[in-house]
């Protein structure tokens, strides 16, 4: 999967990765994360991404399971799943 076909985003500083999770969920979907449970690392040589302006960058992919949330989903009309 690549970064513009997948949801999540950036580390802010000081912020810790299960923070962003929960961050990203709610910007993106509405939904509050109450609880969530680390589902898998994805890093290496096969993850390698190339911008469109010739940037090269290696993703790494730290995925949650959440089951236990709360609020309301947000239409997206404006993003590709």
């Amino acid at each position: 999967m690549t970064p513009e076909r997948s949801r999540g985003g950036g580390v802010e500083i000081g912020e810790e990765v299960e923070e962003t999770a929960k961050r990203e969920l709610w910007e993106e979907t509405g939904l509050k994360a109450n609880d969530l449970e680390l589902l898998g690392v994805f890093s290496g040589e096969d993850r390698l991404y190339t911008y469109p302006n010739g940037d090269e960058v290696y993703t790494i992919s730290i995925v949650y399971v959440c089951r236990d949330f709360s609020g309301d989903l947000l239409s997206q009309t404006n993003k590709n799943l």
